[in-house]
């Protein structure tokens, strides 16, 4: 009886715990719940988010799940400031609600720790243009094209950095 018993109770907590690994999103929610102080289930939580963000453009602005991602990737900062991915993903966030300022934000704070990365810089650069598109700003302008220069000073033969540079000269005029 002893072992019958011992058998039923592992099946049970056997069942229950592969209830947590249904799909990776009920997996991290389950992981932020043990291990709240975990900066990789906070992150892996963010991503899961995000990727159902994605699916659902409905509204990109009031996206529920992009703003549960936001919340994650900022704990995930808040345990690991360093987390150069938590940074990246939280600045491509900000772009897709809008919220252009926070973006610019985290780019720049990636490109201090990876000032030697195109992706980042072109991005920022791209937020720049995209801030310059929607209030006519022309510090805007001005902050992309010496982010241009800075990728290229990094790059010097990066053609889209080249090209975008003279279409932001050929609309500056």
């Amino acid at each position: 009886y002893i072992m019958t018993a011992l058998i039923l109770l592992s099946t049970v907590t056997t069942m229950n715990a592969t209830s947590y690994w249904k799909n990776n999103l009920t997996l991290f929610e389950h992981g932020v719940t043990v291990c709240s102080n975990n900066t990789r289930a906070h992150y892996n939580l963010g991503i899961e988010y995000w990727k159902l963000a994605q699916q659902k453009v409905v509204s990109q602005v009031n996206n529920e799940y992009a703003i549960k991602a936001i919340e994650e990737f900022n704990k995930s900062l808040a345990i690991l400031p360093g987390n150069f991915m938590a940074m990246t993903n939280l600045a491509c966030l900000y772009d897709l609600t809008n919220n252009l300022d926070s973006s610019i934000y985290y780019f720049s704070k990636s490109k201090k720790i990876y000032s030697d990365q195109p992706i980042i810089n072109k991005n920022i650069c791209a937020i720049y243009v995209k801030k310059a598109n929607i209030f006519a700003s022309n510090s805007a302008i001005d902050s992309a094209e010496a982010n241009y220069y800075f990728g290229l000073k990094y790059d010097s033969t990066n053609i889209d950095a080249w090209n975008n540079l003279a279409l932001l000269y050929y609309n500056r005029n």
